[in-house]
């Protein structure tokens, strides 16, 4: 592979925002699997009913998906907004953003996980899985509040600071 090969490829996964949110799903189906197959081997379990844990966890599934939408649109919105009524070069700066790569991620992550726990509650509730999936949920607020600030900054100042860059190139 030559250098420019590299550095397109490079390029290419540095500007996109849908590698991670891929790249999470089969880590968030292998980790439910392997919980889940830990889980039955040790013989761990929940003492709740498995009515309770189905409700529980489709409902985390839905919220999330809800989230996943919601995270979406307002990208899609964005893009729509910065390639109408800007130049074109910042539609790569709303893409190239590692907080929202992230962020998304988490969310296509949790989503993913809870499905993969939902169809595995059988006649006992996984001990880790549900304890996994309270974990990846608690992040989700906090990622979500990275999608709209980065680091004291809004997104409105960071647009602002992008375009006044843009002129100077």
């Amino acid at each position: 592979m030559s250098w420019i090969q590299r550095y397109h490829l490079r390029l290419y996964f540095h500007n996109s925002i849908w590698i991670l949110p891929a790249l999470s799903i089969p880590v968030a189906l292998v980790t439910v699997s392997q919980l889940t197959r830990y889980e039955r081997a040790v013989g761990s379990h929940i003492n709740i009913s498995t009515e309770t844990a189905r409700a529980i966890m489709s409902m985390v599934a839905a919220s999330t998906f809800t989230l996943v939408v919601l995270v979406a649109s307002a990208v899609l919105v964005a893009v729509q907004l910065a390639s109408a009524q800007l130049t074109p070069r910042v539609i790569a700066l709303v893409y190239r953003n590692p907080y929202r790569k992230v962020a998304f991620s988490i969310f296509v992550l949790t989503f993913t996980f809870a499905v993969g726990v939902l169809v595995r509650i059988e006649d006992t509730v996984p001990r880790l899985a549900g304890s996994c999936s309270r974990l990846w949920v608690s992040l989700q607020p906090r990622a979500f509040h990275h999608v709209h600030r980065q680091h004291g900054k809004d997104a409105a100042s960071e647009l602002g600071g992008a375009l006044g860059w843009l002129s100077w190139t």
